[in-house]
């Protein structure tokens, strides 16, 4: 083997190794899939109820950022926006919308092809649901009247 040829098989060897610390492979079909994808462009589709003005858009940006982005479309609807984003899970129960895991958690179960989110003041969202809980679990817990 002359010098060239061992240049040659170094060069082919740096780069298919180059490429492939570049990318990660399906382990079923065993074809590349970029390691890019990781920072991909998300896209969901938004229908937001702001205290009965009801906006439809799309936001789209890196899966870190959406939250982000989300937050930023809908202050330049509103503003003067201050309130607690709520969604309606799988169990009709509301759920708070405070960060992009919850926004992950909230577009895995959207029912339609878009997530539908509403608007709620902060203490109703806090205070609200606990004491209205809190009533429940006292009810619950009270002793059947003996002398009935």
């Amino acid at each position: 083997m002359s010098s060239i040829d061992v240049k040659m098989l170094f060069l082919t060897l740096l780069t298919f190794s180059f490429v492939h610390a570049f990318y990660d492979y399906d382990r079923i079909t065993g074809r590349p899939i970029s390691s890019s994808s990781h920072s991909q462009q998300n896209e969901v589709e938004v229908k937001w109820n702001y205290y009965g003005k009801i906006r439809r858009f799309t936001v789209r940006s890196e899966s870190c950022c959406i939250y982000d982005e989300l937050k930023k479309t809908l202050h330049s609807y509103e503003p003067a926006f201050k309130g607690v984003l709520v969604w309606k899970d799988d169990e009709n129960d509301l759920v708070l919308l405070n960060s992009s895991n919850e926004l992950s958690v909230a577009m895995k179960y959207k029912p339609d092809k878009f997530l539908r989110l509403n608007t709620t003041e902060w203490k109703i969202a806090i205070f609200g649901l606990s004491s209205l809980h809190r009533e429940m679990i006292f009810v619950k817990q009270l002793p059947e009247n003996p002398n009935n």
